[in-house]
């Protein structure tokens, strides 16, 4: 079987830890859920430290107002940000409590920023649109007919992640270990994967890269 949805993954999940046997219906439809999602959010933590590039989005007209926006679904955190009127102006980061400190009644676009809470400060406080580079999340899986580009590029990733937090949970002894080197192994190779993928950068005005 090809496990290409949430609910093929779950079906494969089901069928590698009790081969020809039907496991109850409390493990089938509350637990292994749980292990895919345990896995997801762990894998999700691993591949935004490794800036995995599939995590990468690109919004290229985020509304401030009176210098405030809104953080897209599923932001993880910024890679790069730009104004968006004239010339290609890089907006840099600075702390929350150093922009405060600034000319409140500056004008003119942005040109510093900071994340707090589910908003972007910006500095000067004005009302544009910016471009920004971020870092999202994996999809939060939900119907059975969820996928995304782990499940469809890399289902064995998938699948090996929850079947290692499966045995986590059962300690299933005559597994033990097996899931465990299968997953190092094939997570090492998606990440090798990224990393062998080569770099294009186009040098921009004001040292910007996009």
């Amino acid at each position: 079987m090809a496990i290409t949805t949430y609910g093929t993954l779950k079906t494969a999940v089901a069928n590698f830890m009790k081969p020809n046997t039907s496991l109850v219906s409390a493990e089938t439809t509350s637990r292994i859920p749980e292990y895919i999602f345990n896995s997801r959010a762990e894998l999700q933590r691993i591949l935004v430290k490794a800036k995995f590039r599939r995590m990468d989005n690109l919004t290229t007209s985020l509304t401030v107002t009176s210098g405030v926006a809104t953080i897209p679904s599923g932001f993880q955190g910024v890679k790069s940000m730009r104004q968006n009127a004239g010339d290609y102006v890089r907006i840099t980061y600075q702390p929350i409590d150093r922009i405060e400190s600034f000319d409140y009644a500056a004008t003119g676009e942005p040109v510093h920023y900071d994340r707090v809470g589910d908003t972007l400060v910006f500095w000067p406080a004005t009302t544009t649109t910016v471009r920004m580079r971020w870092t999202g999340s994996l999809l939060a899986l939900s119907a059975d007919g969820d996928t995304d580009w782990l499940i469809t590029d890399h289902p064995d990733v998938s699948l090996y992640g929850a079947l290692l937090d499966a045995d986590l949970r059962l300690d299933l002894e005559e597994m033990r270990g097996k899931w465990e080197k299968a997953y190092a192994r094939k997570l090492g190779d998606l990440l090798a994967l990224d990393a062998a993928q080569p770099d294009a950068i186009i040098p921009l005005p004001n040292g910007f890269a996009v």
